[in-house]
C-alpha cells in the first residue's frame, strides 16, 4: 500500500477577487490488480471524472490564499513494482 497526498496553495496578489480553476489527478489504474481508492478532498471539487481528473473553482480574495488539498491509496501486490508515482 502506498497512501499519498498534496497540497495546492494559490495566492491572489492582485488588488480584486481571482477566479481560478485548479486542476489535478488521482492516478487511475487500468491493471485488475492495482486499485486506487481517493481519500479526502477539501475543498469538494466542482467536478470529479471517472478517470481521476479533478477540477476546482476557487474565487480568491485580494491578497488572500486559497488551498486545496487531496489524498489517495494504492494499492498493489508486494513484487510489483510501480511507475510514475513520486515516493
Amino acid at each position: 500500500k502506498i497512501e499519498l497526498g498534496y497540497r495546492i496553495e494559490v495566492q491572489n496578489l492582485t488588488g480584486r477577487v481571482a477566479s481560478v480553476m485548479v486542476e489535478d489527478q488521482v492516478p487511475h489504474s487500468r491493471h485488475e490488480e492495482i486499485k486506487v481508492k481517493p481519500g479526502t478532498l477539501t475543498p469538494k471539487p466542482a467536478e470529479q471524472t471517472d478517470l481521476g481528473i479533478l477540477r476546482w473553482n476557487l474565487s480568491i480574495r485580494a491578497q488572500e490564499k486559497a488551498e486545496v488539498r487531496f489524498d489517495f491509496l494504492v494499492e498493489h501486490p508486494r513484487a510489483m513494482e510501480l511507475e510514475g508515482l513520486d515516493v
